[in-house]
C-alpha cells in the first residue's frame, strides 16, 4: 500500500511541475481593453479586405466611393495601433 501511494506522490508532482512549464511558456493573458482593441482592429481589417476586392472590379464613381472608404479604415486601423 505504502508504494502506491508513494507512486501518486510522484505523479502529482510531475503534474505540479509540467502545469508551471505550460505556464512559463504561455503568453500573458490579455486584458479587456486589449481583447475590445484587437477585435475592432480584427474587423477593421475585414472591412478592408471586402472593399480591396470590390475595388478590383468596381468602375467610376463607386470605384472612388471605395478608395475613399480605404484610406478611412488605413486611418483608423493606424490609429488603434498606435492606442
Amino acid at each position: 500500500m505504502a508504494r502506491g501511494w508513494e507512486s501518486k506522490s510522484v505523479e502529482s508532482q510531475v503534474d505540479a511541475r509540467a502545469e508551471r512549464e505550460a505556464a512559463k511558456t504561455l503568453p500573458p493573458a490579455l486584458t479587456e481593453p486589449e481583447m475590445e482593441r484587437m477585435r475592432v482592429v480584427g474587423g477593421l481589417q475585414l472591412s478592408r479586405q471586402r472593399i480591396l476586392s470590390e475595388l478590383s472590379c468596381a468602375r467610376g464613381n463607386r470605384q472612388t466611393m471605395l478608395r475613399s472608404a480605404l484610406q478611412e479604415l488605413d486611418i483608423q486601423i493606424a490609429a488603434m495601433g498606435s492606442e
